[in-house]
């Protein structure tokens, strides 16, 4: 069997991940991504040309770990 995520979502009003810290969000109308969180401009980034404001987010979890095998 493989791993398994813990289903542990954070509400996005409650607290925030670290600035700059990769997240799995639940956006508004159901959309997943992964994004980025940014204190300096309060505002979430897919990249440099996507920037979402912060209600986009509904809740978010950290990613989880990479295997540990080898990827070939």
């Amino acid at each position: 069997m493989g791993a398994t995520m813990d289903n542990k979502w954070i509400s996005a009003n409650h607290r925030l991940p670290e600035s700059g810290e990769r997240v799995l969000c639940m956006c508004r109308a159901g959309i997943y991504e992964v994004l980025k969180w940014s204190y300096l401009n309060w505002a979430w980034y897919k990249d440099r040309s996507h920037c979402y404001m912060k209600d986009f987010v509904t809740h978010w979890m950290p990613l989880p770990e990479p295997p540990e095998e080898d990827m070939e």
